[in-house]
């Protein structure tokens, strides 16, 4: 048991359940330890040339989409039948997925590259998941797996 359960870090939120059923994900992890890393990011407000910032997060796969959380503030929610879904880029390894995308692809006021990373030992099990689910929509993402 890791810090992050002991004091209920990182759950999905209930947000996550209107989003995807429980009995429909696919997959689903909790309580892990992410960053967000902004590169060359600007919005209104805010602008930096490199940023990270660490969090407990949670994210779970269906066959419909997949969804990420930073405590119970939603980072991802990619449905993949949404043609912006091709901008989203993923890498896995043994214990680390990363999702990035350029900053533009959801908000048009905002501008530069998000990158998530979630470390998790289900990492190339989520994206096997993510990339089979994602080929029943016609969508042939390219993604790195392995080390």
């Amino acid at each position: 048991m890791n810090l992050f359960q002991t004091f209920g870090l990182g759950r999905l939120p209930l947000e996550a359940d209107f989003l995807i059923p429980p009995d429909s994900r696919r997959i689903s992890c909790e309580h892990l330890s992410g960053n967000i890393t902004f590169r060359n990011f600007r919005s209104p407000g805010r602008a930096c040339t490199w940023k990270r910032q660490w969090f407990a997060g949670s994210i779970a796969v269906s066959d419909k989409r997949i969804i990420a959380f930073r405590g119970s503030k939603r980072l991802i929610n990619a449905v993949f039948d949404d043609p912006r879904f091709d901008g989203l880029s993923f890498t896995a390894d043994d214990d680390m997925l990363l999702i990035s995308h350029d900053a533009s692809l959801y908000r048009s006021d905002w501008f530069g590259i998000l990158e998530y990373r979630f470390r998790t030992p289900e990492a190339c099990r989520i994206a096997d998941t993510i990339r089979n689910a994602a080929a029943t929509f016609g969508r042939n993402i390219v993604m790195q797996v392995g080390k």
